[in-house]
């Protein structure tokens, strides 16, 4: 039986968890599609009051961010595509939280 020296072991174990963590990090970063996403007016014209959330979602290829949650429902903000020449534009949806339908839109 041979010895295996507890260091030549222990960096192959670090090796091992750096790289499995690079990976992981990197598929995580890939899920998070708000982070570079922007909507469109074109895709902003087919949110429509009435629309479920999953297929805004779909549409706008991103989630947006929560930014407030009230009686019934909540609001997520999302990132213009650069309208009118600057990104000055917010965008606001509102959804019923019961149907998870838009029942507000907001453009400010």
């Amino acid at each position: 039986m041979s010895k295996r020296r507890p260091s030549l072991t222990a960096f192959a174990l670090v090796v091992v968890v750096m790289v499995g963590s690079t990976f992981a990090v990197s598929s995580a970063e890939a899920r998070d599609d708000s982070a570079n996403s922007c909507v469109t007016k074109h895709e902003w014209r087919h949110a429509n009051i009435g629309t479920q959330k999953a297929r805004v979602r779909a549409v706008f290829d991103t989630r947006g961010r929560f930014v407030d949650g009230f009686a019934g429902g909540y609001t997520r903000r999302y990132q213009p595509c650069a309208w009118n020449g600057g990104t000055d534009v917010r965008l606001y949806v509102s959804y019923d939280g019961l149907t998870r339908r838009v029942f507000e839109k907001r453009v400010i």
